[in-house]
């Protein structure tokens, strides 16, 4: 099962900090790491940010960061019954 979170950040940030907030918040809700993340189309981003690799897709919304991990990581997700 995939778990996304949409994280909205309209501060002076860094395009870098604004995706790590998000990546801890990710971890804080979802019990694992994060290893993609979306930006709203013509957005200015790196490849990559530490283990996430960026992309951009036109229904991303501006000011936001969808969040998520791509495939499965082994983890067990806290939110499944065992």
């Amino acid at each position: 099962m995939s778990f996304h979170l949409l994280w909205y950040d309209s501060s002076k940030r860094t395009l870098d900090e604004k995706i790590e907030r998000a990546a801890v918040r990710y971890r804080e809700r979802f019990g694992h790491e994060p290893n993609r993340a979306t930006l709203p189309a013509g957005t200015e981003h790196p490849r990559q940010v530490g283990d996430i690799v960026i992309d951009t897709a036109p229904n991303c919304l501006a000011g936001h960061i969808q969040i998520y991990r791509n495939g499965d990581n082994g983890a067990k997700d806290k939110y499944l019954p065992e």
